[in-house]
């Protein structure tokens, strides 16, 4: 029956470790994380590139249009 109460015993347990066996469980979660790594890299180069138009769309109406004029533009479309 449980009383609630916790001991303050630390099982003893030995352990042995493989070296070996490390590696593949290392190589194991390796190969399962790769497929989320190369999904983030290509979601973050999308950004990237997301960016890069961004910039260039606000390049050609910087140069496009006066000042003024996208200042105005800016109004209507807030």
């Amino acid at each position: 029956m449980l009383t609630g109460e916790m001991s303050s015993k630390v099982p003893s347990i030995k352990l042995k470790i493989d070296p070996r066996d490390l590696q593949i469980q290392t190589f194991t979660v390796e190969k399962l994380l790769e497929p989320l790594i190369i999904q983030e890299r290509q979601d973050f180069a999308g950004m990237e590139e997301t960016i890069t138009h961004w910039q260039e769309m606000e390049n050609v109406l910087l140069n496009q249009f006066s000042p003024e004029a996208l200042l105005n533009c800016s109004r209507f479309c807030a």
